[in-house]
């Protein structure tokens, strides 16, 4: 009896060689299909928050919103997205990060490998940075691309209890970090490295109004800010955006309140953007708000009493609008989109030119 032998027969028994391994080793073959290339980038895409369980990554066409791609959350998801490549989604309760590429392909899964309090998670494309309460750390960082975790050093003064890494920005490969809730309140600078973790190199004093609560921090060029919430017997319950000149942190800065300290009830500010010497704010009573920063703002230090939001009213232009919830920017784009919140609970978005 003859055995006749296809010519295709040897790779034939490549490819169930290969398949065999698989199936022993399904862990080998998952990580095999991660290449250390970072994905294709989407330059002008965006995260919108959809519903309390669903945001989604857009890009403008004209002045429409397109939708690439929508993702689940839940009340335990915190987000960050770089603009280009990943999207992260860090879940508090089940302690592990998972890793899309804009177009919605699963990327990779990582486990959170020491126990924190989830309050803000960022990514500039080759790192994801969290920060938080302890549990065992205030902030951990993971390479992307080499899946390794790394542990940035905290000054000592920022280890004691109840302090928190709220929110990352980046400037000038620079990363830095807002500490939050006890006073004193720093800003942590680090420097960036290739594929390694973040040097710590220096802290910045906030000089803040009194105990506040600091919700964002935003950067630009020139200017840094943080949006922060203040309960006070003296002036009630109010919100203010604090501003920095980069080029002049220690000498200037001024405050934008949310009213005036005389008044009750007048709504507070939810959200800001800076875009050059212009902050756009969305304010749950008056609506979208922008302000022209003068010099005359600027000054060594704050005086709330002095300069409260009587003295900026003149200078602020309001687009009314209800229901503001947030304020996201176009990338490489001059408009921003504004997020309301209408009587049904649902999220609507509309554009608006810079």
């Amino acid at each position: 009896m003859k055995f006749k032998i296809n010519i295709n027969q040897p790779i034939y028994l490549l490819i169930s060689a290969f398949l065999v391994l698989c199936i022993a080793m399904p862990y080998s073959c998952k990580k095999a299909k991660i290449s250390n290339k970072p994905p294709d980038c989407s330059a002008d895409s965006f995260v919108l928050l959809e519903s309390e369980s669903l945001i989604s990554i857009n890009r403008l066409r004209g002045e429409q919103i397109e939708v690439i791609k929508e993702f689940e959350i839940n009340e335990h998801t915190h987000y960050a997205y770089d603009g280009c490549h990943y999207l992260i989604l860090a879940d508090s309760e089940e302690r592990n990060i998972k890793v899309y590429h804009w177009s919605g392909r699963f990327y990779l899964e990582e486990e959170i490998p020491l126990e924190i309090e989830i309050v803000t998670v960022f990514t500039e494309g080759k790192n994801v940075f969290i920060g938080g309460y302890p549990g065992e750390s205030k902030f951990l960082q993971f390479n992307i691309q080499n899946r390794e975790w790394h542990f940035p050093h905290i000054p000592e003064i920022l280890n004691m209890s109840g302090k928190a890494i709220d929110d990352f920005v980046i400037h000038n490969n620079q990363l830095i970090a807002i500490d939050n809730i006890y006073t004193p309140k720093y800003f942590l600078f680090y420097d960036l490295m290739e594929d390694a973790e973040v040097e710590y190199k220096s802290k910045f004093l906030h000089r803040n109004l009194q105990p506040e609560y600091i919700t964002k921090a935003e950067i630009s060029p020139d200017f840094l800010g943080v949006l922060s919430t203040t309960a006070s017997g003296w002036v009630g319950y109010y919100t203010h955006v604090v501003i920095y000149p980069l080029s002049n942190m220690e000498e200037e800065v001024f405050a934008l309140p949310s009213k005036r300290f005389d008044q009750g009830s007048e709504g507070r500010i939810v959200d800001f953007r800076i875009y050059g010497n212009e902050i756009v704010f969305a304010h749950t009573k008056h609506g979208i708000g922008r302000i022209y920063m003068d010099e005359e703002f600027f000054h060594e230090e704050m005086d709330i009493f002095k300069w409260d939001y009587e003295f900026y009213e003149p200078y602020i232009e309001y687009i009314e609008l209800e229901g503001l919830v947030s304020l996201t920017s176009v990338p490489d784009a001059p408009y921003f989109i504004a997020t309301t919140l209408n009587a049904q609970e649902e999220y609507e978005h509309r554009v608006f030119p810079l």
